[in-house]
């Protein structure tokens, strides 16, 4: 016999083999968790014992669900914060990087520039020696970058 609880006692009323069914324990292990009070149980009409198994409140099931999955979103939250920095950071230290190399490069080109903008010498060649570039090859070797010409290359 199955039924709703009155009064006082909320659950449902079952027999020890529904219960047992239910919970997926013996029958035996159902009548050792009525002698230890574990379970709330009393005799039937019919003298048989019954059990009382709680109900579970479906508002509490949902909110218990609910509270779950928010821990679980708040975690992500942090995990993307955490990401995020560590890519702002990232992002930072290349650009600083990159900041750093142009200004070197800025550096290095800046005497070639000079060079340029400095009115130039009359190149006097000595005669028979070949000393020095002439004046056209002057010119082209002052527009190229300082370490082209060192190095080579045009």
């Amino acid at each position: 016999m199955e039924g709703r609880s009155t009064g006082r006692d909320p659950g449902r009323r079952v027999t020890m083999q529904a219960a047992a069914e239910e919970l997926g324990v013996s029958v035996e292990a159902i009548r050792k968790r009525v002698q230890r009070g574990s379970i709330r149980s009393d005799k039937g009409e019919d003298g048989r014992r019954y059990v009382w198994l709680d109900v579970p409140d479906e508002g509490e099931d949902a909110k218990d669900e609910v509270l779950s999955m928010v821990d679980v979103l708040r975690e992500e939250i942090a995990h993307m914060r955490r990401e995020s920095e560590r890519k702002d950071a990232i992002i930072m230290q290349l650009s600083q990087a990159a900041s750093e190399q142009a200004r070197t490069i800025r550096e290095i080109e800046a005497p070639s520039r000079m060079a340029q903008e400095a009115p130039e010498a009359p190149v006097e060649a000595e005669e028979g020696r070949g000393a020095g570039p002439t004046g056209g090859e002057a010119e082209r070797a002052s527009e190229r970058p300082w370490w082209r010409r060192l190095f080579g290359g045009s």
